[in-house]
């Protein structure tokens, strides 16, 4: 099935010229970039998606519309004669269904390194009514259209400034499913990967950016903000823009643990001995506000402004990335840099993720529990 994308943007901008929106002024000018965001965001969460849970027609119609708007705005497919889609089956009960992963990119041909930015596109379905309404649809509008919104913007961006010259490093971009299901997306990724993993510069994942109310505008937190200098270029280039840039909020909830970006980051094999790394964030204005799976994440409450200000960050941030201009490396903890790969050998997952006691884990090299570490 196609989507007439563009008869499609223009109906949804219609329809929000007549209906506002609560975080937007009304006669404040929009932009196209901003319009892009909003019409991408307001297709993704809207009722007829259902809320995009695992193993759904509509999570399947969401892969769908993701990939013809990659070929849109300039994105090129990654898998061959699959086009965008990484294919692969998961056990729901006694059967099996096929998830897509949907991945492109852009830049050269011939560039044997690669940026990797994400988002997740499913979300969690629909659900019994709760206590503040009647609504049932789960849409996901922050939960992460508005990351994969923001994903596909930066694609835009650097199109249109034809910025990925040659020389440059390529720019994947990846739309996880099944983030929701133990982050299973990513997961296959790392399993089987698109694109060589050991030419991966670092991955910016980008996880609920569509609000503002708690941590005020133009402020973005990043997980792990210890383990790499990328905090630090992250500073810097907010400071250019006027942007402020914050470590990890939350360090209770271990949300750095709860992200595609930790598959990237902690990458396990030879029966689990043996993890390589690669430099890997997760970025998001979400401030602790209660629309986070609930049935109000819809696509009204979302600050589109915002929004923009932040693509256009993050699209100068992976530019100056995948131009060299700036070296992402490890610095700290979980990790000891070794060139930009590491080898943490002889350490088992579960002193990583706290499941063995503080003895068993005495003397084992590489992090402390996710107790000491953001």
């Amino acid at each position: 099935m196609r989507f007439p994308v563009s008869i499609f943007v223009a109906a949804l901008l219609a329809l929000f010229s007549q209906a506002g929106g609560p975080q937007c002024a009304q006669d404040e000018p929009s932009t196209p970039l901003r319009d892009e965001l909003r019409s991408w965001v307001i297709y993704l969460s809207s009722d007829a998606m259902k809320g995009r849970a695992a193993g759904t027609p509509e999570l399947e119609n969401a892969a769908r519309w993701i990939a013809q708007t990659y070929g849109s705005i300039g994105i090129r497919p990654a898998l061959g004669e699959a086009g965008y889609f990484q294919e692969f089956t998961v056990q729901s009960g006694d059967k099996e269904q096929v998830q897509k992963n949907v991945i492109g990119f852009i830049g050269p041909d011939e560039s044997r390194c690669h940026v990797l930015v994400s988002a997740h596109y499913d979300h969690i379905g629909v659900k019994q009514s709760y206590e503040r309404g009647d609504d049932r649809v789960y849409n996901g509008a922050d939960d992460d259209a508005s990351g994969v919104a923001a994903m596909m913007g930066i694609a835009a961006t650097l199109n249109r400034t034809d910025a990925m010259k040659d020389g440059a490093c390529k720019v994947v971009f990846a739309a996880f499913t099944d983030e929701e299901i133990e982050l299973l997306g990513s997961k296959e990724y790392v399993r089987h990967p698109v694109f060589p993993l050991d030419e991966m510069v670092m991955n910016l994942n980008i996880e609920m950016v569509g609000h503002r109310e708690k941590m005020g505008p133009r402020a973005v937190w990043m997980t792990s903000d210890r383990w790499t200098n990328f905090f630090d270029i992250m500073k810097r280039l907010g400071k250019e823009r006027g942007w402020r840039i914050l470590g990890e909020k939350f360090k209770k909830m271990n949300l750095w643990m709860q992200a595609d970006s930790l598959n990237f980051v902690i990458m396990a094999s030879e029966g689990d001995e043996t993890f390589y790394g690669v430099p890997a964030h997760t970025v998001s204005t979400w401030g602790g506000e209660a629309h986070h799976h609930e049935a109000d994440d819809e696509w009204e409450s979302l600050d589109y402004k915002n929004m923009e200000g932040l693509t256009l960050l993050l699209s100068d941030v992976v530019r100056r990335v995948a131009t060299s201009e700036f070296k992402v490396e490890f610095v700290d903890e979980p990790v000891k840099t070794l060139g930009n790969r590491v080898s943490l050998k002889r350490f088992h997952a579960g002193c990583l993720f706290g499941i063995h006691t503080k003895d068993a884990c005495h003397g084992a090299p590489g992090p402390a529990p996710p107790s000491t570490v953001p």
